[in-house]
């Protein structure tokens, strides 16, 4: 009878610890794909985007812009409308950056485009306000 409950013991031991090795692992069925696993870290680095393109890109988007946000004038009255970032925008009262890059084909197929994910940071802009508007710009070539 103690034979049998240490096998019993012994059986049940050795199921538990390969059933939490498999909840651990978990292996992929035939018909299902992982897109994404939020359980591994990735390391992410963000692209290094030169000066010169910076000022190209911006300088096409906006027509006027502040260089740093040092430069940003407190006086300006950007509560007159409805929408103070836009006022913001208007009054030139700005300092958009890149915050990301990425080429492929977007708006039409087999040519090269490089998309810009471009941060308006409109002067004053609070956390309410997600700290400014954010925009995004293809650009075909040169």
């Amino acid at each position: 009878m103690k034979t049998i409950l240490l096998v019993f013991a012994f059986v049940s031991l050795v199921s538990f610890v390969t059933g939490a090795a498999a909840a651990q692992n978990p292996t992929l069925q035939k018909d299902r794909q992982v897109l994404l696993d939020f359980r591994i870290d990735r390391k992410y680095s963000y692209p290094k985007i030169p000066a010169a393109t910076t000022r190209n890109v911006l300088s096409k988007m906006f027509r006027r812009y502040l260089p740093d946000a040092s430069r940003c004038n407190a006086e300006i009255d950007t509560s007159k409308g409805t929408d103070p970032l836009a006022e913001a925008r208007k009054a030139g009262q700005i300092v958009p950056s890149i915050i990301d890059m990425t080429t492929g084909s977007f708006t039409a197929a087999n040519q090269t485009q490089t998309l810009y994910v471009i941060s308006v940071s409109e002067c004053n802009a609070s956390h309410a306000d997600n700290f400014g508007t954010k925009r995004v710009a293809i650009f075909s070539g040169q």
